[in-house]
This record gives structure tokens, sequence and C-alpha cells, in this order.
């Protein structure tokens, strides 16, 4: 099954909005390519985990991407902080 937040990253890569917005990356997908998207949400409830949150960068920051994690541990919210580091 194909990640609904990988379709539409694609899908905006392929065509911008209006020609002056930037083509995006997910920065997930462009450091971890094929692997699916950790969950983000509800990890500490009764309800189904699921990945609902993602980042999205422009294809200039996508190249400079070094990490991005999510913090599955924290307990302050009922989705999961994403940290994501750049080069400089």
């Amino acid at each position: 099954m194909t990640n609904h937040l990988e379709y539409y990253a694609a899908a905006h890569r392929l065509a911008p909005l209006d020609g002056k917005t930037p083509p995006f990356a997910d920065a997930w997908s462009t450091l971890h390519p094929g692997l699916p998207h950790p969950l983000t949400s509800k990890q500490h409830t009764v309800n189904p985990p699921a990945c609902l949150d993602c980042v999205f960068v422009t294809l200039d920051l996508a190249d400079r991407l070094r990490t991005v994690e999510v913090d599955r541990d924290t307990t302050a919210s009922d989705h999961q902080p994403i940290h994501v580091v750049r080069q400089t």
C-alpha cells in the first residue's frame, strides 16, 4: 500500500501549484527512502497509532538534511515530536 504522504509529496514535486511555489520534498523519505514513516500519533493512547505528522522542505534544503527522528518516548501530547537537523 502506498503511503498517502508520499503520494502527495511526489505529486507536489511533479506539479508545483502555481509556478511560483517551490517544489517540496518529504524530509523522512529523503533520508530514509523506501522505509515507512514512523508512527507520530496516538502512541500512548488506546486508539490505534498512525503517521499523521511529517515535515516537508524545499528541494534546496533537502540536500542539506542530516537527520529526521521521531521522539517516540514523550507522553506530553498525543502527537510525537519530529526533530529535523540540517547542515548549515
